[in-house]
């Protein structure tokens, strides 16, 4: 498996390191200052993969947190054929995590891991075998990326999930009012881009 690990900035990557010792041999660390397509650079860093032996690829966000055991367990569910990540909406039901043991009722963060419509953006992995490619034309910044992935997946039958694992996303940034500007301008050609499919995000 090779882990990707995408951050702003070099104090970013550099955090998540700080909070990963041991990762070293098989996760990458990845500064976008200048904010380019995140589909763009996850297409191309698979491409730099052709001819090594890993299976699975994974893309995380710098302000992840994966505790010991949770690599594995998201390898595991990859080489079983799933797509999955840390954390995916359940459509009509709410987000499922990779960490909880039990479900909430009526907290719609608080369901047990299982299967999602499409999982955030803030991680995913999966086998490289499946021909799974990012939509860098569509998704030409930093949201929706991995959610089009995803529903490009369910189109080819292949299972979107949030397998158990010890994994959590601090979402730094989610309710700064630019940023939730910008998210909507890509969920909104999401929606366009699969305009008659049924399906919710984080």
């Amino acid at each position: 498996m090779r882990v990707f690990v995408l951050g702003k900035d070099t104090s970013a990557t550099a955090e998540w390191s700080a909070n990963h010792p041991g990762t070293e041999n098989f996760v990458s660390l990845v500064e976008n200052p200048k904010r380019r397509s995140l589909a763009a650079i996850a297409n191309t860093l698979i491409d730099s993969m052709e001819g090594l032996p890993d299976r699975v690829v994974g893309f995380l966000h710098a302000d992840t947190y994966l505790a010991p055991g949770a690599f594995q367990a998201f390898k595991d569910c990859s080489l079983n054929g799933s797509v999955c990540g840390i954390v995916g909406r359940d459509p009509g039901k709410g987000n499922r995590w990779s960490k909880n043991l039990i479900d909430v009722p009526g907290l719609v963060w608080s369901l047990r891991p299982g299967p999602v419509s499409t999982l955030d953006a803030c991680s995913i992995f999966f086998r490289r075998d499946l021909g799974l490619r990012f939509d860098s034309e569509t998704f030409d910044g930093l949201h929706c990326w991995v959610e089009d992935l995803c529903l490009q997946a369910q189109a080819k039958g292949i299972r979107v999930e949030v397998p158990f694992a010890d994994a959590d996303h601090r979402g730094d940034s989610t309710f700064q009012p630019a940023w939730q500007a910008e998210y909507l301008m890509y969920r909104t050609r999401l929606g366009q881009k699969w305009a008659g499919t049924a399906f919710e995000t984080t």
